[in-house]
């Protein structure tokens, strides 16, 4: 365990997350494929802004995908240990790896 650091999430945890955002991704880009249609015909045919309306939807689940990704705390704060060279928190005081004890600052 790590001083310094807050609680970490579980594996659990973040598998669900990871599973509820592809959900939401696959979702939208299903929603803009049928919002894309004109479905009042007998045979239902693109509409001729289908392909803006496509790409709206591949954007805006692409820029959620981006946002849950790298939300994680300390995503953006983390250095590298001296010792082990494992990724670690920015302000971990003790690897939680391999142990090893930073200086204070």
């Amino acid at each position: 365990m790590s001083i310094g650091t807050g609680p970490q999430p579980n594996l659990a945890e973040r598998e669900r997350k990871a599973s509820v955002v592809m959900t939401i991704v696959f979702f939208i880009i299903g929603l803009s494929v049928i919002l894309s249609y004109n479905w009042g015909p007998p045979t239902p045919e693109f509409r001729t802004d289908a392909p803006n309306i496509i790409l709206f939807g591949i954007v805006v689940a692409a820029i959620i995908y981006i946002a849950a990704r790298y939300s994680g705390q300390g995503r953006f704060r983390s250095r590298h240990c001296t010792a082990c060279g494992r990724g670690i928190p920015f302000d971990a005081l003790l690897c939680p790896y391999c142990g090893f004890r930073f200086p204070l600052p």
